[in-house]
């Protein structure tokens, strides 16, 4: 194994690992907030300085154990924002799939212009192939990449004439059915995705727009899933922001 693809590998596994984590860091601060509540009902009823105290001190833990999982994060995912092509992330997307895919399954890599973004390579990597994965699945099936730019509105509420230049990567698959995909509107999963359990392509794209959203630039990164049977096609479409100084 180059040491290129072991370095990706390292960063995948320590946000693996991180993952793992999260049932543990969940069940802690479940701990602090039911106590919580308790001192919230205590402070309620009887209105005594003891009681306030108490949840001042739960809710100050609650805050400290955030702030753990945010340096958690922060210390054990290496590489920081830095120039990412997305002619060269689709490259190694690519092996990725090749590496751990069926031999069914096609991979064309198609690039219209190469694009530099301001983003943590191997989480974006890690956003792309479970995006990937939210695909159907089946034997036959072409994937097939597109790397280019495109001048799209500033904001849905920006004025006819201020279009900004984006990064575009599209993602098409072909060759598999796609009756039902995608099984939810991106707005209502985000907007709801803790009311509710989730399916696991729901967790895929979910996870996948936490790293997507965290893109650095200007405007704000987009994501966006076309079921278009006419051509008997399915696409995930990524805008991101350019990288203007990486210096």
């Amino acid at each position: 194994m180059d040491e290129r693809l072991r370095g990706q590998l390292k960063d995948l596994e320590d946000m693996a690992s991180l993952g793992a984590l999260v049932s543990s860091f969940t069940h802690e601060l479940n701990n602090h907030l039911a106590a919580a509540v308790l001192a919230s009902e205590s402070a309620r009823v009887e209105g005594s300085a003891a009681s306030f105290e108490q949840l001042d001190k739960q809710l100050k833990n609650v805050a400290e154990l955030s702030s753990l999982m945010r340096h958690l994060r922060a210390d054990n995912v290496s590489g920081r924002s830095k120039e990412a092509h997305l002619s060269d992330l689709v490259a190694r997307l690519v092996e990725w799939i090749q590496l751990g895919g069926s031999q069914a399954e096609l991979v064309l890599s198609v690039t219209g212009g190469d694009v530099a973004v301001l983003a943590t390579e191997s989480s974006l990597l890690l956003a792309l192939h479970l995006l990937v994965r939210s695909f159907p699945e089946g034997e036959g099936r072409m994937l097939r990449f597109g790397v280019g730019s495109e001048e799209v509105l500033r904001s849905k509420w920006s004025d006819d004439g201020e279009f900004v230049k984006m990064g575009k990567l599209v993602i098409e698959c072909r060759g598999v059915q796609g009756t039902g995909w995608p099984e939810f509107e991106l707005s209502d999963l985000v907007n709801r995705f803790y009311e509710r359990p989730a399916s696991p392509r729901e967790r895929r794209v979910m996870a996948a727009w936490e790293i997507i959203r965290k893109v650095s630039g200007r405007p704000s990164p987009r994501l966006s899933f076309e079921n278009c049977p006419r051509e008997e096609s399915l696409r995930v479409v990524l805008w991101l922001p350019v990288a203007v100084d990486c210096s």
